[in-house]
């Protein structure tokens, strides 16, 4: 056989058992033989592509699973962080990092709100036709509570705030210090939460 043919069915992946059977064949039927093998690879290459193709579905299935695992883990940490029965919507309206625990959902609405230090809400109004508001029962920390166009208002264990509905205000940490509070929904009609901008850094800056 000549050496060039040789080197390329080498090249082509042939077998040295192939070879030896396509050189023993008479020259009339080497043709069909190089044909059968062409198939036989062709075959053999398409059944890699689908291993291969299946194996890229698995792995990407894969990362879209873990994707959303993460997601929903990433998801329940966030929820845990936030103020509220609606805690998701409410992160973004948090600038620090604050913990929620509900004491009761029955009756009276009861939040056991923790502030780590320099967090606060944003200015928010709880609105009502009748009735509402909010009470807040500080319980460890200092903190603030301002309501718009007055003074902020220091805050310690021990101290109650009557927030009234329809007026918008803010609380939260001092600087220096972690902050808790009862938060405790007062019934009323029409009752919703408007939530509206951030504290200016400047503002909450030059409390002491």
């Amino acid at each position: 056989m000549e050496g060039k043919v040789w080197q390329n069915l080498i090249d082509a992946g042939c077998s040295a058992a192939f070879i030896e059977q396509y050189e023993a064949l008479p020259e009339e039927e080497q043709l069909s033989c190089l044909q059968r093998h062409r198939r036989y690879l062709l075959d053999a290459i398409h059944d890699k592509q689908l291993q291969l193709d299946r194996w890229i579905i698995s792995y990407m299935c894969y990362e879209k699973e873990e994707t959303k695992e993460n997601d929903l883990r990433r998801n329940q940490a966030d929820e845990s962080l936030c103020h509220g029965r609606r805690k998701r919507r409410l992160c973004q309206y948090f600038d620090g990092t604050s913990y929620l625990n509900m004491l009761s959902l029955k009756q009276v609405v009861v939040g056991n709100v923790t502030f780590e230090p320099a967090c606060r809400n944003h200015w928010h109004i709880h609105h009502a036709s009748q009735g509402g508001g909010q009470m807040l029962l500080v319980t460890a920390g200092r903190g603030w509570y301002q309501e718009w166009g007055k003074p902020a208002q220091a805050l310690h264990a021990g101290d109650v705030v009557h927030i009234p509905a329809n007026v918008k205000h803010w609380h939260g940490a001092a600087k220096d210090s972690a902050f808790q509070h009862l938060a405790i929904e007062v019934d009323g009609t029409d009752t919703s939460t408007e939530w509206c901008e951030a504290v200016a850094e400047a503002d909450y800056d030059a409390l002491p």
